[in-house]
């Protein structure tokens, strides 16, 4: 067994502005609140490095990719962990609890592996659909079509699996 046993000391100074001006504040548990700005509708980026405060030189960068949608209510996210560590274990959409949400996920080849006509924010990443039904999907990109039945048009885009 190899055990890691170093620490990582980070520091955060203050919240970052994203490319359509919205605010993250990114929390110490690798979370984060995103705040759009005012009547904003669209994708909003937002590119950031995490570096050793002991060791400068050794850094790793990510890219947050957030998908405001027309409602303002709504939070679709562009990805989860499904890896039994209590943190974004299942999908969340966030404000989907007053509407009626039919989800579906599709992998790369356009094959359906998940559904449900009343989407309760509980999808931990296994195939409900086609030859892997009841399997761990493998972590990748997916693509997924959420519609809240309520007249507006369904919302489509990728998410990414990573366990």
């Amino acid at each position: 067994m190899d055990v890691n046993t170093n620490t990582l000391k980070i520091s955060m100074v203050g919240s970052l502005l994203t490319n359509r001006r919205g605010v993250v504040i990114l929390e110490a548990d690798g979370g984060f609140t995103y705040t759009p700005p005012e009547d904003f509708v669209g994708i909003d980026t937002l590119a950031y490095q995490v570096c050793d405060d002991a060791y400068i030189s050794k850094c790793d960068s990510a890219l947050l990719i957030v998908n405001v949608t027309e409602c303002g209510q709504i939070f679709i996210p562009n990805g989860f962990s499904p890896n039994d560590d209590g943190k974004n274990d299942t999908y969340v959409i966030l404000g989907v609890e007053k509407y009626q949400v039919t989800f579906s996920v599709y992998n790369r080849w356009g094959s359906r592996v998940y559904f449900n006509k009343d989407y309760k924010n509980d999808w931990n990443g296994f195939a409900n659909q086609g030859n892997l039904s009841g399997q761990r999907l493998p972590d990748g990109t997916y693509y997924y079509v959420i519609d809240l039945n309520n007249g507006q048009k369904p919302s489509a885009a990728y998410l990414i699996l990573q366990r």
